[in-house]
């Protein structure tokens, strides 16, 4: 409805489509490293919980990823997260 809040705006998605750009060219070519991008990413302890951050990087997966699959499961993959990133809109 009029003058509701806007979650995301044009600024934010190019800054996050940037940014997503911009670290998958830094790991390129680095075994176990993933660039997400506005995906939903459980982190393992149920008090956590699962979030979305705009843009996240991970080392050390254990293992292929799936992009299908619909929540990226942190300690499955073995992942450690080297940088975590959410624009302001």
């Amino acid at each position: 409805e009029e003058e509701d809040f806007i979650v995301q705006n044009d600024a934010h998605d190019r800054d996050v489509h940037y940014l997503k750009a911009a670290f998958e060219d830094r790991v390129a070519g680095r075994a176990g490293v993933r660039v997400l991008c506005d995906h939903r990413v459980l982190w393992g302890p149920p008090a956590l919980g699962a979030h979305g951050p705009d843009v996240v990087v991970f080392e050390n997966l254990v293992g292929p990823w799936d992009s299908n699959r619909g929540t990226f499961p942190v300690q499955e993959m073995g992942a450690r997260p080297l940088v975590i990133v959410e624009v302001t809109s």
